[in-house]
């Protein structure tokens, strides 16, 4: 097995991997019993998983405006892409503080903001979150969920 998979290593070609294991007769890798995955085969890139279980496609308009009750505080954009709220502050230790709140909990749901905006105007610290799924090309429930653990976080203007 080492032999094929060094002349394949060599010739620029895919190692085959077999998860079958060997059969008695201990024949080559690419010829044992089971399923057989190849390293860098088109077959392995093609069949990939739907991580938002969503079929590839964002929430529709109607589904979007549906689960804004769910995030009163948050407006959705008129092509119903896009959530966004904003917070205002009296400190920019404090606005600081909840963006790191809001890092840890995109972090753990494995989803982060599309845009984290903070501005400072005359003393008014004011920190913007959008959310959007880009490998969606609009808003994924993944979106609303994430909304949701940020509006049940504790913030302290």
């Amino acid at each position: 097995a080492a032999s094929a998979a060094s002349a394949a290593a060599r010739r620029g070609g895919s190692r085959p991997f077999s998860a079958g294991g060997s059969d008695s007769a201990g024949t080559e890798a690419g010829q044992r019993k089971g399923v057989q995955i190849t390293v860098g085969d088109s077959q392995t890139y093609s069949k990939k998983c739907d991580p938002y279980e969503q079929g590839g496609k964002p929430l529709t308009k109607d589904e979007a405006a549906k689960l804004l009750s769910t995030v009163p505080e948050w407006s959705l954009s008129e092509c119903s892409s896009f959530l966004e709220r904003s917070w205002d502050s009296q400190s920019f230790q404090s606005s600081i503080e909840f963006l790191q709140r809001i890092s840890t909990a995109s972090l753990n749901q494995g989803h982060s903001p599309k845009s984290v905006k903070y501005e400072n105007m005359k003393g008014m610290h004011k920190t913007t979150i959008v959310l959007h799924t880009t490998r969606l090309g609009g808003l994924s429930y993944a979106d609303f969920l994430l909304a949701l653990k940020i509006d049940l976080m504790p913030f302290r203007p």
